[in-house]
């Protein structure tokens, strides 16, 4: 009596390597460098918005500014636009493009903007220029 019995099929390819292994030394390094990174871009965003908060006086009291409390929290939440529409924009941009050409361009951007904000002599092209950057920084 024979019986077919058919011998299994040879392991494929993965398309994709192995993950790696979580305690090698190399990984936990390289997990600790993007932490470091992530927290670093969150640390600039803050820091865009407390330098705001603490010139804000100084740019109410200058007479030259033409500047008024009222447009003054219209600059100051434009920022939080910019949040929105980087959130909406670059989760989608990211998958496509992929997230380190969107990190570095993002960096780049936000300096930009931030330049502009240092360079602009109204408080409308410096709102143009805050409520762009936080777009860039939230893809980072």
């Amino acid at each position: 009596m024979t019986t077919d019995v058919q011998a299994p099929a040879p392991a494929r390819a993965s398309a994709r390597p192995p993950a790696p292994d979580p305690t090698d030394r190399r990984t936990r390094a390289l997990t600790r460098a993007v932490v470091a990174l992530c927290t670093a871009a969150i640390t600039v965003e803050g820091f865009d918005l407390i330098v705001y908060g603490v010139a804000m006086p100084s740019m109410l009291a200058d007479s030259h500014l033409g500047l008024d409390k009222t447009l003054a929290g219209t600059l100051g939440s434009l920022v939080y636009l910019g949040m929105l529409i980087g959130a909406i924009v670059c989760g989608p941009l990211a998958d496509r493009l992929g997230r380190r050409r969107l990190v570095l361009a993002s960096g780049v951007i936000f300096t930009l903007f931030t330049v502009g904000c240092a360079v602009a002599a109204t408080p409308p092209g410096s709102s143009a220029s805050s409520g762009c950057s936080p777009a860039s920084a939230w893809a980072v």
